[in-house]
């Protein structure tokens, strides 16, 4: 049994149940449109990708040999590097024996000086006593010790 007043009511729930679900609807319809155009635009965008890829494909297999001859030259260059190494090495290795040497040459020559300053100092010291009466003296000799003419001469 259906009374006017509830039919009414009835009514009233219907619209408002209907415009309830048109709002979902709008929502939903609203959504749909903004997600087509979204992958509208990023298909677009792709596309664009693609054609750039595609442009830049002779690019990038130019650059794939021209890495590949680089890599060639960077390990022939790292071998003749190391061969240099090792050819510096033995050099280093000779110049190390030399230097060893000349400072055993330069330490008995610093040795000998060593001995032969004192010895040098008083002869400098001798030769300042020595005046000219002394070199007449000795040049008056007939024949003069051989250490003399040595000096003499």
């Amino acid at each position: 049994y259906m009374t006017p007043t509830s039919y009414l009511e009835l009514i009233g729930l219907f619209v408002d149940l209907v415009g309830k679900k048109r709002g979902e609807v709008s929502t939903k319809l609203n959504r749909y449109k903004v997600g087509t155009k979204t992958l509208i635009e990023t298909k677009a965008v792709v596309d664009d990708l693609k054609k750039q890829l595609a442009a830049m494909q002779p690019t990038i297999e130019q650059a794939k040999k021209d890495t590949k001859e680089l890599m060639v030259q960077v390990e022939n260059d790292q071998a003749i590097a190391r061969e240099k190494s090792e050819a510096c090495a033995v050099d280093e290795k000779i110049a190390a024996e030399a230097a060893a040497e000349a400072n055993e040459i330069a330490t008995d020559c610093q040795q000998d000086l060593d001995e032969a300053l004192p010895e040098y100092y008083s002869a400098i010291k001798s030769l300042d006593a020595l005046d000219k009466k002394d070199i007449q003296e000795i040049k008056s000799f007939a024949k003069p010790p051989p250490l003399v003419e040595v000096v003499l001469s």
